[in-house]
């Protein structure tokens, strides 16, 4: 038989004085786990635990407190990072970043390169670009966008035809 526990509901002075140790990870969502957060966190980083284990209990920490506060979480992985980087939590979490990062400058790389081609394409057919539409050139973020405008330069009459309707 099991019995909700609401853990919003328990005293986090309690669990610092008394535990159970691993409800430490759960006192920013207790009753007055704000005020005793660094005192729970000190607890857990100067215990006699394995490093795996205290890397693995700070990340928890730090991920629950993000439901009560936006600046908590931030606030825990830079005064724990040097423990936290152990956690296999951690772990996920950089390695997904590092996947977005790679996907993210693939992307840019893209972008980059359709502009590339673009002003390519314009200065192969009308040899002299205008400075202010290099410019304009590169501000466009959309690959699409640069695509449709490779196509156009491509098969537009003239410059001037090419700036109508850019």
């Amino acid at each position: 038989v099991y019995r909700l526990v609401k853990v919003y509901e328990i005293d986090a002075r309690e669990i610092v004085e008394r535990g159970p140790f691993c409800l430490l990870p759960f006192v920013p969502v207790m009753k007055q786990g704000r005020e005793l957060l660094d005192e729970a966190d000190n607890l857990i980083y100067a215990s006699e635990r394995s490093r795996v284990e205290k890397a693995d209990l700070l990340t928890s920490m730090a991920i629950l407190s993000g439901i009560v506060s936006n600046d908590l979480p931030a606030r825990l992985v830079n005064r724990r990072k040097d423990i936290m980087i152990e956690s296999a939590a951690y772990d996920i979490i950089k390695q997904e970043g590092h996947r977005q990062g790679l996907q993210e400058g693939m992307q840019q790389g893209m972008v980059i390169e359709a502009r590339e081609m673009l002003l390519a394409v314009l200065e192969a057919r009308f040899k002299k670009i205008p400075e202010d539409l290099i410019d304009v050139i590169k501000k466009i973020e959309n690959r699409d966008r640069l695509k449709h405008l490779v196509r156009k330069a491509a098969s537009c009459e003239s410059l001037r035809d090419f700036k109508k309707g850019f």
